[in-house]
């Protein structure tokens, strides 16, 4: 029963990183690669941990690390778009503030599901039954 709710937990974090990653991609273009490429990687290893999770040859300790991992890169992410925002609005440069907005909401999205899916991750490890 762990065992399935953990999968479970990794294979939808899986699918919201990669969704998410996709949405940047048809919504700012090819400005956006690396928020793809890094949403598409953390989704598909999610859901290569999901299903070793799920069979049983890794621990859910491995998708502990994947999700903090993935907290600590979206989260630096998230903060270096705020930052650059800042530096647009405050000396007005002629860059396009309109597609940081969007890829600062969509980090920000990332790093909250990341964040819910550790926590989700190490509820089920401290649970007793």
């Amino acid at each position: 029963m762990m065992k399935t709710a953990q999968s479970r937990t990794l294979s939808i974090f899986g699918t919201l990183i990669i969704i998410s990653g996709l949405i940047a991609y048809t919504t700012i273009g090819i400005k956006s690669k690396n928020q793809l490429i890094a949403g598409l990687l953390v989704g598909i290893l999610s859901w290569i941990f999901s299903w070793l999770n799920s069979t049983g040859k890794i621990n859910v300790w491995s998708g502990i690390a994947l999700t903090f991992s993935s907290c600590i890169l979206f989260g630096q992410r998230t903060i270096a778009n705020l930052l650059a925002l800042i530096g647009i609005i405050q000396h007005n440069m002629p860059l396009d503030s309109y597609n940081k907005c969007i890829s600062f909401i969509l980090f920000i999205f990332m790093t909250v599901t990341s964040v819910i899916a550790l926590m989700l991750l190490f509820y089920s490890i401290t649970e007793k039954e």
